[in-house]
């Protein structure tokens, strides 16, 4: 009878330090508050390796029934011309990689499994055999960005009204302030030649003039108030 002993203790140590990696990894990489999604490149395509929660929240896509890149870009991407449109952008996204580890970031409109659509801005980094895919639901930003657009041009409107407003009521102004100039110097002459009827007539057009500017600037305060 012939037996045979071997120690494997490191082979064990590092089997387990393995585990202990592997999920620290997974722990990791799934609270970092964007779709992660880990591939592994073949001769055919890309295998999908991983896909961590907040991937599968923001998608509704599991590891479960997509077994490669193109099977979920054909569900991802449904419409065949905006698919065959995105070829050209992977390639350049690839070569970038390839050049600079990792891409420029890109948006594409994905359809979730649930149907809805979302804008989806996302990098690539390339590790030799793997490729890494985090992505980003910009829909939010996206949308605050449409409100500020919509607010400026609003404001642009209202600042053009508001100077348009300013405009007439400078105009408006001045026809009081010209009226009571001209009657001041009228006033100045006919008194000089004694004309009381005259006199009268001219202090009537000053006061119209300022109970005018009166009911002007009273409308300006309540402009202000609006």
């Amino acid at each position: 009878i012939i037996g045979t002993v071997l120690d494997i203790t490191e082979q064990k140590n590092a089997e387990e330090a393995l585990r202990e990696s592997e999920v620290r990894f997974r722990t990791l990489v799934g609270q970092i508050p964007v779709g992660i999604a880990i591939m592994k490149k073949t001769e055919t395509g890309e295998e999908i390796l991983y896909l961590n929660e907040h991937f599968t929240e923001m998608t509704g896509y599991a590891m479960e029934g997509i077994t490669s890149f193109d099977a979920w870009a054909r569900q991802a991407y449904p419409d065949p011309e905006y698919r065959h449109s995105l070829k050209g952008l992977l390639d350049e996204i690839f070569s970038e990689a390839g050049h600079n580890l990792t891409s420029r970031p890109r948006v594409a409109r994905v359809t979730c499994r649930d149907g809805a659509t979302k804008d989806i801005e996302f990098r690539y980094t390339s590790m030799n055999s793997f490729g890494l895919w985090t992505m980003t639901d910009i829909n939010e930003r996206l949308r605050s960005e449409g409100e500020r657009e919509t607010f400026i041009h609003e404001l642009e409107q209202k600042n053009a009204e508001l100077e348009r407003i300013m405009h007439t009521i400078s105009h408006d102004l001045k026809g009081p302030l010209i009226t009571i100039r001209s009657y001041a110097g009228l006033l100045e002459r006919d008194s000089e030649k004694g004309n009381f009827e005259i006199l009268k007539r001219d202090l009537r057009r000053i006061n119209n003039a300022a109970e005018t500017m009166q009911t002007l600037l009273n409308n300006i305060l309540e402009l202000s108030r609006v």
